[in-house]
């Protein structure tokens, strides 16, 4: 389970945000839901998740995007737990260096130092034989899941669904849940078919947000069975509020370690009664430099569980919001 994300030096995050999935009694959350105007830097830190994976994962070609005002240095520090072990790992790197990599586990309540490197091309601890280092390649490889390109999620679900018929008939039946009238769905080869019982439609033929579906639900059920940490930049794009919401709410009652981190638009969810305010966040663009602050609803002192955070979001009591004057001027 993912514990606490801190993120410094990338796209637009100038100076370090911490997102912590940590309640005050100690107990992780399932949710993160992120909101913010357009450029606020939302995606940013969504897209960190996937910079840190891909490094982790020792893949080439990965994009470096550093915030144009950092000097080109770019960190991060996860904290996770895995396997009944709670660790740190810190990454500090340059376009062309890795100047710092250190793994920390924690013992008797304090973090220890297991594992450094300085200076190096690429990152060592995940490639280890050691316990703490399998944890944390099996965290980023298996246990965090960013759902990035449709086109790879696609491909993903047709193969559990075509590997494992036991598990196709859970999907279907997640599909009727969410109000698809469907008899079943056929993996044929490289296509895959709505059955509607009279007739089948290629799921090329379906609708985007049909098509959305089916490439990130295998996933989402995937995660919530087996307490994976899902990051998703607008799930909603294209997918009515219902099933979103409906989404959210699994991740929120049903999971067993499972959790959720969105950056959404949708503002109805901040009035589901499943959602607290330790699991809102806020970002906001800031000063001449252009950089992203993230901040969370507990922050504010005058809020409380069960408060219509939809309400007083619309009316900027929490900022993170577009302040719109119109958009013609009157002599065009």
């Amino acid at each position: 389970m993912l514990l606490e994300f801190r993120i410094k030096g990338f796209r637009s995050i100038l100076n370090e945000v911490s997102l912590s999935m940590m309640k005050e009694d100690g107990n992780t959350l399932p949710l993160a839901l992120i909101y913010g105007a357009n450029g606020s830097g939302k995606s940013s830190i969504l897209s960190s998740f996937q910079d840190l994976k891909e490094r982790v994962k020792g893949e080439k070609n990965v994009r470096y995007e550093p915030h144009r005002l950092s000097g080109g240095r770019i960190s991060y520090l996860v904290y996770f737990s895995k396997n009944g072990n709670e660790y740190g790992y810190l990454v500090v790197y340059q376009k062309e260096k890795y100047e710092k990599e250190e793994l920390y586990a924690k013992k008797d309540g304090k973090y220890e130092l297991v594992a450094s490197y300085e200076n190096k091309d690429v990152l060592l601890i995940p490639a280890g034989n050691s316990p703490s280092s399998q944890d944390l390649l099996s965290f980023f490889t298996d246990d965090l899941v960013v759902l990035s390109s449709e086109g790879d999620w696609i491909s993903y679900s047709k193969h559990v669904m075509s590997e494992h018929p036991d598990r196709r008939k859970k999907i279907v039946k997640a599909f009727k849940n969410l109000g698809f009238t469907i008899e079943n769905i056929d993996v044929e080869d490289d296509d895959v078919y709505f059955d509607y019982g009279n007739f089948r439609v290629p799921l090329s033929d379906e609708a985007y947000g049909v098509r959305r579906l089916f490439a990130y639900l295998v996933a989402l059920l995937d995660a919530i069975k087996e307490g994976k940490c899902v990051v998703s930049d607008e799930l909603e794009s294209h997918l009515h509020h219902i099933i979103v919401a409906q989404i959210v709410k699994e991740f929120a009652s049903k999971s067993e370690g499972a959790q959720l981190i969105l950056a959404t638009h949708d503002i109805d969810l901040l009035s589901l009664p499943d959602v607290k305010k330790d699991e809102i966040w806020f970002t906001r663009l800031l000063g001449p430099e252009r950089y992203t602050e993230l901040y969370s609803l507990s922050e504010f002192d005058d809020t409380k569980d069960g408060m219509d955070f939809r309400k007083e979001y619309i009316e900027g009591l929490y900022g993170a919001r577009p302040v719109v004057k119109g958009i013609f001027e009157e002599d065009l």
